[in-house]
């Protein structure tokens, strides 16, 4: 009975704990932020702001390639540093679309010469018009 009861414990501990772990553990990527949400028991969030972002890497072992997973890093401007999302599906995959969503709202907040001539244009509007 002490054995059987060992054996339980030991099999919820390595098998049911970290799929409950996994399946409270939610990665969110928006065109505006990057939100996590993880936690059985408590609850950690976290959103940053795709302007804040300002590296995306991945890593993934032999092992974790040939289960299609790996290892997300993002380093974000601001007090925390870096996010890392562990056991990401398909994490090449992922890390290039996070970079192009970045890179996006990146172009978004640009100033260039278009935007320039806008302007010109409204004072020089505003100016004739007084």
């Amino acid at each position: 009975m002490v054995i059987g009861a060992i054996a339980l414990v030991l099999i919820v501990w390595f098998s049911a704990w970290p799929w409950l772990k996994w399946r409270t553990t939610h990665y969110v990527f928006t065109n505006e932020r990057i939100i996590t949400r993880e936690g059985v028991f408590s609850r950690v969030g976290r959103d940053i702001p795709l302007n804040r972002v300002n590296d995306v890497s991945f890593q993934h072992s032999f092992f974790e390639r040939m289960l299609g997973c790996g290892t997300l890093t993002i380093e974000s401007a601001g007090e925390r540093g870096q996010v890392v999302l562990d056991d990401i599906p398909h994490v090449e995959r992922v890390q290039s679309h996070l970079y192009e969503l970045v890179e996006a709202d990146h172009e978004g907040d640009t100033f260039n010469e278009a935007d320039a001539e806008a302007i010109a244009r409204h004072i020089t509007k505003e100016t004739k018009g007084q």
